[in-house]
């Protein structure tokens, strides 16, 4: 998994990429005590449970599961190979890997840095296009006709692709990329008839669409006559996903987690135009309505978003439906519709840079925005008219997460259409029931989730042992972080308790691995404490790293000098639970020997099994665990 890079290399480098300052450039997180809390990047979600601890320098989600150190988190995140993700870290802190070096050889097999330095090389030709050749000049007027400046070509790198069949094709070939590789970054379409390629842009002004760090992934061209599709983007390929793009991101980044609002609006020159006008946290999707990667895109980074186009594409069905992605990406999603059908771009320069701020401070919440949208056309004169109105708008009311909100809308509606209030929160009742609040369990004295209903899973290890106590595996975890600090409690407990320690085969093999990397580490011996993310990649897969992870990211929130006692709770539950194993297994022995009818054996196990459960009372009768 880790190529030829040496361990001393990946050490420097994840010493020197603190994963939490990592993890900022991309998600919003807030500090929770010792840890760091966030609306998780990997899937859709309300309540936080993304956990980054400093002090292990591992994340952790106790909702999806995805888990693991600054190395996962880019790979998972960027969609990257441990060797992209370890040469994209290094770059970050200025270590120089084996083989960067300008003279030094490319790997064949790294297509994606291959495209990457193809789409860097296109962009640099469409822009000296644009400024440089006799043809491009019609280009830069269309641009300067939409009030787009030099400033504004250098900052988003736009150019001109000529009207020439193969002209792109000549100019990178001539530099040293490969037909291949310009055929898998999209600029090139292989002849159908004949031999040979053909540019897939011609005669069109040229957007650079950039990632999030800044990396020219893909392109978007606009036709300068009649001719169709008027908008052409760059396709599929490995660097480059038009539903999980932003156009601007990486010059709004920044402004948009420092304000906490993006911008959302239709097109190219909409986000330009913005941006000129100072509002510098516009993005466009591309021209096709959000979607799931997006939203959770912008929710890394903002808290709110302001919906900016123009009422024709704001009421289209798809872009209602991205909408309520925002939403439910957590995202407080808020719509400006401007007047006369006009873009952004169109507004800005007939009415203004503060016109166009104030529209946008102005902006509607998406409710209510439905609303509007869900009465337009509808008489509301008639009973007819308002019966229908009703339907609709307890229809918006009902999607309505909040309680309080949703009573509060329906109120308002009621008054508004002039119908009995109580008839409409009825329908609104009937049209969001969707079964039984779900059960909050309440909270143990380390604040850990009180298991209430005798259901043996645990936030996060469902897959772990079935049968085992919630109690039980919740133990197994707060004492696999205490080895972690201090490897040699495991000696202290195997005292305790024998051999058998864990009941989950999964817990027993991560603490095989810490005592590993505490006997292997420079120390020599089994004190002091462990690196986390050197017990996890002595894991084998997948499953057990995320169970290592989620142990171990988890904070025990007393003092040291309280450590003691929790230690001898999580012993004293583990006892509990090995003695009741053992009577549950002499119980069946029990009815065995009462079946084939040896009465000494017998009568010499239901003496040592009164015993077992005697002692079971005493040492346990008045302790309740933790749970």
């Amino acid at each position: 998994m880790r190529g030829q890079l040496r361990d001393d290399i990946l050490r420097e480098i994840r010493s020197r990429n603190d994963i939490v300052e990592v993890i900022s450039e991309y998600v919003l997180l807030k500090q929770t005590g010792k840890n760091y809390k966030a609306l998780c990047p990997f899937h859709t979600e309300r309540t936080p449970s993304f956990v980054v601890s400093p002090e292990r320098q591992l994340f952790h989600c106790f909702g999806c599961g995805a888990s693991g150190d600054v190395f996962a988190f880019i790979m998972k995140l960027e969609n990257m190979s441990f060797p992209e993700a370890a040469r994209l870290l290094a770059e970050r802190a200025g270590i120089d890997l084996p083989g960067d070096g300008a003279s030094g050889p490319r790997r064949e097999g790294d297509i994606k840095a291959l495209i990457l330095e193809a789409n860097e090389a296109a962009a640099d030709y469409f822009n000296w296009a644009l400024l440089q050749t006799r043809q491009g000049a019609t280009a830069l007027d269309y641009l300067r006709g939409r009030g787009i400046d030099e400033d504004d070509i250098v900052r988003f790198k736009l150019g001109y692709a000529p009207p020439g069949w193969d002209s792109l094709y000549k100019a990178l070939t001539r530099k040293g990329l490969s037909p291949e590789i310009l055929e898998a970054a999209g600029l090139i379409i292989k002849r159908k008839e004949s031999r040979g390629f053909y540019d897939r842009f011609r005669n069109r002004v040229m957007f650079t669409i950039f990632d999030l760090h800044g990396r020219v992934v893909g392109f978007g061209g606009r036709v300068l006559d009649d001719s169709q599709p008027k908008y052409l983007n760059s396709p599929e390929t490995a660097v480059f996903s038009k539903g999980s793009s932003l156009y601007g991101i990486s010059v709004a980044r920044d402004e948009i987690r420092a304000s906490g609002r993006a911008v959302i609006v239709e097109g190219y020159t909409d986000v330009i135009a913005a941006h000129r006008a100072g509002v510098r946290t516009a993005v466009a999707s591309l021209g096709t309505a959000l979607t799931q990667n997006q939203a959770r895109l912008l929710a890394r980074y903002a808290k709110e978003v302001v919906l900016a186009y123009d009422a024709d594409f704001a009421g289209e069905a798809a872009t209602i439906r991205g909408m309520d992605l925002l939403s439910a990406a957590g995202l407080q999603v808020k719509v400006a519709v401007f007047p006369g059908g006009k873009d952004p771009d169109e507004v800005i320069r007939s009415e203004g840079r503060d016109a166009f701020v104030s529209m946008l401070d102005g902006a509607r919440p998406l409710v209510e925005y439905k609303l509007d949208l869900a009465l337009k056309d509808i008489d509301l004169s008639t009973l007819q008219g308002r019966v229908a109105a009703a339907a609709r708008a307890a229809a918006v009311v009902a999607g309505i997460q909040n309680a309080v909100e949703r009573l509060e809308y329906s109120r308002v509606m009621a008054a508004r259409l002039n119908v009995p209030e109580e008839a409409f929160i009825e329908e609104v009742r009937k049209l969001g029931r969707t079964g039984p609040a779900p059960r909050v369990p309440s909270k143990d004295k380390f604040g850990q989730n009180r298991n209430t209903t005798g259901n043996t899973h645990v936030e996060g290890v469902s897959h772990l042992r079935q049968g085992v106590p919630a109690k039980v595996i919740k133990a197994e975890r707060g004492l696999l972080r205490l080895m972690l600090e201090e490897p040699d409690v495991y000696i202290a407990v195997r005292r305790e308790l024998g051999e058998v320690v864990f009941s989950c085969d999964e817990h027993r093999t991560i603490a095989a691995a810490i005592m590993d990397e505490a006997r292997n580490s420079e120390r020599g011996g089994v004190t002091g404490s462990v690196d986390a993310a050197s017990v996890i990649s002595r894991l084998a897969d997948d499953t057990l790293r995320a169970v290592a992870t989620g142990a171990f990211i988890e904070d025990i929130p007393v003092s040291p000098e309280g450590r003691k006692e929790i230690l001898s709770d999580y012993i004293k539950v583990l006892k509990e639970h090995l003695m009741r194993e053992r009577i549950r297994r002499m119980e069946g022995e029990l009815k065995a020997l009462e079946a084939s009818g040896d009465t000494a054996k017998f009568q010499e196990l239901l003496v040592e099994w009164q015993e077992l459960r005697s002692k079971l009372d005493r040492e346990f009768a008045s302790f309740g665990g933790f749970m």
